[in-house]
């Protein structure tokens, strides 16, 4: 019992390297100054949407307003484009589900790690507060991935030769999309790191000492 918590301890948690799949961020060829945007209303609720209704309230929010040539120069690249895009989404399925598969052990090995600290009589209250925590930043990126995925999803389907304005829409909302994920997965990395992984160390060390004071006094009384 001993060796098997010390070894959960002293492994403690790891978050894999995966990256998220990069988008492709220079379809259209524009400038910042090309066009004038605002951020996307996130006051969406939970309503089932369509592609077509949340393409249009993309453009209504993002404001954008091309120019002549700039609509010619998306509806020559687009569909390009877009065959790049469905090939991404191929690979970010895969890496996502390794990702979140990752993050759901993370839960259930911190969870095991609490179980075992408790029957040893450990405090585990700091570890339990950093696991419910942990667990609202994993609720967050995946309430963002679902996001990202459905950007992409519109982002491919979106007929952008005859309105390539809800495809640069579309293109906007993925890129917003994809940089909450990149922000997510680094925050839930980071906690792991600096947080959960001090708190164990410390535990850990308390443990070592408690066992060797342990066998420090059984040796003196025999």
């Amino acid at each position: 019992m001993k060796q098997r918590l010390r070894y959960l301890l002293v492994i403690g948690l790891s978050v894999s390297a995966l990256t998220v799949t990069p988008l492709v961020l220079a379809v259209d060829g524009t400038t910042e100054h090309d066009t004038t945007t605002t951020q996307p209303s996130t006051t969406e609720g939970h309503k089932t949407t369509t592609m077509k209704e949340r393409v249009e309230k993309l453009k209504a929010d993002l404001k954008i307003k091309l120019t002549t040539v700039e609509q010619d120069r998306l509806k020559q690249r687009c569909k390009a484009a877009q065959a790049v895009v469905a090939t991404l989404n191929t690979r970010f399925g895969k890496s996502v589900t390794t990702r979140s598969n990752a993050y759901d052990n993370l839960v259930r090995h911190l969870t095991d790690i609490i179980a075992k600290l408790k029957a040893k009589n450990v405090d585990t209250t700091k570890l339990e507060q950093e696991k419910t925590t942990l667990e609202a930043k994993i609720s967050t990126y995946k309430a963002d991935l679902a996001k990202y995925k459905e950007a992409l999803s519109d982002l491919k389907d979106v007929d952008c030769v005859a309105d390539p304005t809800a495809f640069k829409a579309a293109l906007e909302s993925a890129r917003t999309a994809h940089q909450a994920l990149v922000a997510d997965t680094a925050a839930i990395r980071s906690y792991v790191v600096d947080t959960i992984k001090v708190t164990l160390h410390d535990i850990r060390t308390q443990l070592a000492a408690k066992e060797s004071s342990n066998a420090g006094n059984e040796g003196g009384n025999q």
